[in-house]
């Protein structure tokens, strides 16, 4: 059997699996690229700015940084819970080896990616205006740059790793399981 037949043989007996695997990668795709930075046309000068703050101000500034930074990781955490309980119970189900199971767990793992998919969304997108405003707060306080100086700068920011890669690999399961229900 060469590799179109058993493409055509997937796309037949696994259509659902398919289109939730192309809206996927689109959806991956979007948002990545979604992400690259674009220059404002006329960026303050953040140094004159901060000159001009005052101490209430700048203070302010600080604690959106701070619970924009907490709304990230809090959505993150509630999202990860509820994917591992999911989860459990489509793993628990595929193990009773009941029959009626098949169409329920393949409901069951099309609403988990479809959660899957909304929270790599939400991720991104708050990613993206945190991002923003960690910019405009490393240029505001010189402290808050001087600690990535002193601990050094990884290939990927812990932020990126948790945003897109992660989503994705639960997404990767839960076409898995809805490839295992047979869908």
């Amino acid at each position: 059997m060469d590799i179109m037949e058993k493409v055509n043989n997937l796309v037949a007996t696994h259509s659902l699996f398919v289109i939730l695997l192309l809206i996927t990668v689109g959806i991956s795709l979007a948002n990545v690229l979604s992400s690259v930075r674009v220059k404002p046309r006329n960026p303050p000068d953040w140094e004159k700015v901060a000159a001009d703050l005052s101490e209430q101000q700048k203070q302010r500034m600080w604690d959106q940084v701070m619970h924009d930074d907490n709304m990230f990781n809090d959505r993150l955490n509630f999202l990860l819970v509820f994917e591992s309980v999911l989860l459990g119970v489509g793993i628990g189900a595929i193990t009773s080896h009941s029959a009626a199971t098949g169409s329920a767990l393949e409901g069951f793992a099309v609403f988990g990616l479809l959660v899957t998919l909304l929270w790599a969304y939400i991720q991104g997108r708050h990613k993206r205006g945190l991002d923003a405003l960690k910019a405009r707060t490393r240029a505001l306080f010189p402290e808050y740059t001087l600690g990535a100086i002193v601990r050094g700068r990884p290939p990927f920011s812990s932020t990126w790793l948790l945003t897109y890669p992660l989503p994705w690999l639960v997404a990767a399961v839960w076409l898995g399981l809805l490839f295992l229900s047979g869908g």
